[in-house]
């Protein structure tokens, strides 16, 4: 009862600091989509996830569309183990490949890095390509597939690479309620060996043209085979 009083606690207050048409996938959810924020308007992703071992994350994401069709972000995380509890990831995303007349198809190009700013230190560079399908109106399939640079803190802090995959699915069972799964790999594939993959799943509401609201259930979502509840808020300003 005390971690969903935390949880409700931190969800109202979302709510009303940043309260104020939402866009995509994306938010709590780890497979992004291909779509990049609409112009002059600033999309804020937010979540708050915990674990069954009690980890919990806290990520604040603004985007806001600098060019025609790039997108800049800088995602914020807090860890509460972490030794670098407090991270930043600014990125950048092209829209490079838009929907055709024949084709309901779009594909971007996204780079970035991790940066601590607890020690002012910077631990990794990431870069990957999702890409949208969108089959008709009641069901979307998101793809991605991209590569990290990490300094590893279980492998005595030595650079690895990984190359990492995703799908995910969107059914939209009507205008304002969608239930969307996800399969991934966030540290995946390196020289050392593979994790297992990690999945969620969960239910999006569009509460109103400038707010949605997910619930998500996820398992192994840092590799550590853990159980995680998930409850995001997205705004459009």
């Amino acid at each position: 009862m005390k971690a969903l009083s935390e949880i409700t606690n931190i969800i109202a207050f979302l709510i009303i600091i940043l309260s104020p048409k939402l866009l995509y996938a994306a938010g709590a959810y780890l497979v992004d989509d291909a779509g990049v924020v609409e112009k002059k308007t600033l999309q804020i992703e937010n979540w708050y996830s915990q674990s069954t071992t009690g980890e919990k994350i806290l990520v604040s994401n603004p985007d806001y569309q600098i060019l025609p069709d790039t997108e800049f972000a800088i995602q914020g995380t807090h860890n509460s183990i972490s030794s670098n509890a407090n991270t930043l990831w600014p990125q950048l995303k092209y829209l490079w490949h838009k929907p055709t007349d024949q084709k309901n198809i779009s594909s971007s190009l996204t780079a970035g890095v991790n940066y601590s700013s607890n020690n002012q230190k910077t631990y990794g560079y990431y870069a990957y390509i999702p890409t949208t399908i969108k089959f008709n109106q009641v069901f979307d399939l998101h793809l991605y597939l991209g590569w990290q640079n990490w300094r590893h803190a279980l492998r005595n802090n030595k650079s690895v690479d990984f190359l990492n995959y995703g799908v995910g699915t969107e059914i939209h069972l009507n205008e304002t309620l969608s239930l969307t799964g996800e399969l991934f790999q966030a540290n995946g594939m390196s020289k050392i060996g593979p994790t297992k993959p990690a999945m969620q799943f969960g239910s999006r509401y569009i509460a109103n043209k400038y707010l949605i609201l997910d619930a998500i259930y996820g398992k192994n979502i840092n590799g550590n085979n853990q159980s995680w509840i998930t409850l995001g808020v997205t705004v459009l300003f």
